[in-house]
């Protein structure tokens, strides 16, 4: 399912299908901060992601709209890729994809890539949306 040359079916599969098996020493990490130069391509697909769909799409959401739609990314990746029905869930969900290719992360190193990319969002929230 993995393989480039497979097209990944976003109504069958869930992103849990794509994660690498959680292992105990993924597990003790707390956080990737320090680390992300190795998350880079996860890091990256989050930020121009985020950043071309508000110049292209959407200038008025606000921090709050993306932070809740991480959120429910990280609370649902359990549940069918087609799920995400906002526009930016939708560009999120095909670009984390294409990474799969490329790279491996288990459940819990993607959850600690967006809570990263929370706290980044939420360090800058003193400035107006």
């Amino acid at each position: 399912m993995n393989d480039k040359n497979n097209i990944i079916d976003i109504d069958k599969y869930s992103l849990l299908d794509l994660f690498e098996l959680d292992n105990t020493e993924i597990l003790k990490l707390k956080s990737i901060e320090g680390k992300e130069e190795e998350y880079s391509m996860f890091l990256g697909t989050f930020e121009f992601t985020i950043a071309h769909y508000y110049h292209d799409n959407d200038k008025k959401i606000t921090d709050k709209e993306v932070v809740n739609l991480l959120k429910d990314i990280k609370a649902n990746l359990d549940k069918k890729m087609n799920y995400f029905q906002h526009l930016l869930g939708a560009l999120l969900i095909d670009n984390l994809i294409e990474i799969f290719d490329e790279e491996n992360i288990t459940v819990h190193e993607f959850n600690l890539v967006i809570d990263y990319v929370l706290e980044s969002i939420e360090n800058h929230s003193w400035m107006s949306d």
